[in-house]
């Protein structure tokens, strides 16, 4: 997203004071790293298929379809969760259409799983009070309705443009947890960038998530960049020789012997501000409907989870 610093902990220096998206964002990577350390040992190692289970472990049962609803995800997706849920004897279902429910096995994961969540939600919210907290979590509510709306214009965009599509997913996952919401809402955020991206400018999201970091960092070298990023060094470079081939940015070398520095070609900065107005005024549609007070409030608490989520993240 425009104005969004692809650090490791400086991590809101590089986001514009007036922007919700880029920080769900930030927020949802920052929760990815810290998640791998918290359920490191336990299966499913997958992250989205611990979700499943974990959901399954909160609702009761589900089918594919409500738990692609309520996930976030597609129908595919979640099939090949389950599938492998079932493989490893912690999901049963009697038929295809069936609901999925937790075996005796599944049932005691889920409970250590919640267990774990349960801390990470403490941990998350460290510093606000009650009623900020509920504050909160209807502003996400109300987040998620604006994002969801804008992701099935997005889709339909795709659909009539021939491109395969699939319906917007669910509003909430658990609508009484700030991290579940937070997840979701960048998923979607997530999805209809994605979407915009390849409509406006054919570049995927993570080629615009280096251009946003090139941008922000004229002649930077590549070492520079996978700090900033912090991604493997291997899909880095082969994102850079894309990029590249595609005449969206240069490599140049002063001839002292230092490393390659690496900037926007003139095309590149076109399709850069381009794709920048595009999140921006998909930001402020995002964000309609809240007054002025209440942004000013949300962007503080998302400030304030951040700065906590920090502290649950181990060293890159």
């Amino acid at each position: 997203m425009a104005g969004e610093q692809h650090g490791d902990h400086a991590l809101l220096a590089g986001i514009q004071n007036d922007l919700v998206s880029p920080r769900i964002l930030v927020l949802r990577r920052l929760l990815d790293q810290s998640a791998r350390a918290d359920f490191a040992g336990l299966e499913p190692d997958n992250a989205f298929t611990r979700r499943i289970l974990f959901a399954l472990y909160r609702n009761g049962e589900g089918r594919v379809f409500e738990l692609a609803y309520t996930l976030g995800s597609d129908m595919a997706q979640v099939s090949r969760g389950l599938t492998s849920l079932r493989k490893d004897g912690l999901v049963n279902t009697r038929r295809q259409r069936d609901p999925y429910t937790l075996t005796p096995e599944g049932e005691k994961l889920g409970k250590q799983l919640f267990a774990i969540a349960e801390q990470r939600e403490a941990r998350l919210l460290r510093g606000l009070e009650a009623g900020e907290i509920i504050e909160l979590v209807a502003m996400l509510i109300h987040l998620q309705s604006r994002a969801s709306a804008l992701l099935t214009e997005e889709l339909a965009l795709a659909r009539a443009e021939g491109e395969p599509s699939e319906l917007p997913a669910a509003q909430t996952e658990f609508a009484t947890r700030v991290h579940p919401l937070l997840y979701n809402l960048a998923n979607t955020v997530l999805r209809t960038a994605t979407a915009a991206f390849k409509r406006l400018a054919g570049v995927s999201q993570f080629e615009w998530r280096v251009l946003v970091n090139m941008a922000d960092r004229p002649a930077i070298p590549f070492a520079g960049l996978v700090q900033h990023i912090g991604v493997d060094k291997g899909q880095l470079s082969r994102t850079l020789n894309a990029l590249e081939q595609s005449g969206l940015i240069v490599r140049s070398e002063d001839g002292s012997g230092t490393p390659r520095l690496l900037d926007l070609t003139a095309k590149g900065r076109r399709v850069y501000r381009l794709m920048e107005a595009d999140s921006e005024q998909r930001n402020d549609r995002m964000i309609e409907g809240l007054r002025p007070i209440h942004l000013e409030r949300l962007r503080a608490q998302l400030d304030r989870l951040i700065a906590n989520i920090v502290t649950m993240t181990p060293p890159a």
